[in-house]
């Protein structure tokens, strides 16, 4: 009877512990190389690469932008291993609206993004990976 009690004690210490280490985030800081793909219909558009250097409130990863374009965020979530957003973004040519989902796994990321405005559809594939520490200023 003793034994029986204490293996259910035991159960239920270790699953809120093990819950804990489940939602253990994936994601690190530090100096993050992330290479872009965008996916117009009838539009042939290059990779493009950037270095960026990261904190713990940039799990929404950045995209470069020309600076035209105002964006505001709708919604965010973070798990520990997968991030959602949702913004609006105003540009000359009116609004849009951008959806992403990110996976980290380590020192490794793979996002979408899929913009929606009246013109069609755009269409982020983005990966990353972690290169190291912040270099100092």
């Amino acid at each position: 009877m003793k034994k029986d009690f204490l293996w259910r004690w035991a159960l239920v210490i270790s699953l809120p512990t093990s819950l804990v280490a489940q939602r253990k985030s994936q994601f690190q800081e530090g100096l993050w190389e992330y290479r872009v793909k965008m996916e117009i219909p009838g539009v042939e558009v290059p990779e493009v690469s950037f270095e960026h250097c990261t904190k713990k409130e940039d799990y929404v990863p950045k995209t470069q932008t020309s600076g035209a374009e105002s964006c505001r965020e709708l919604k965010r979530s973070f798990d520990g291993r997968v991030a959602t957003w949702q913004m609006e973004c105003t540009t000359e040519g009116g609004k849009y609206l951008m959806e992403g989902k990110a996976l980290y796994q380590g020192n490794t990321m793979q996002a979408e993004l899929v913009g929606t405005s009246p013109e069609g559809k755009i269409i982020h594939k983005m990966t990353g990976r972690r290169k190291g520490p912040c270099p100092r200023r």
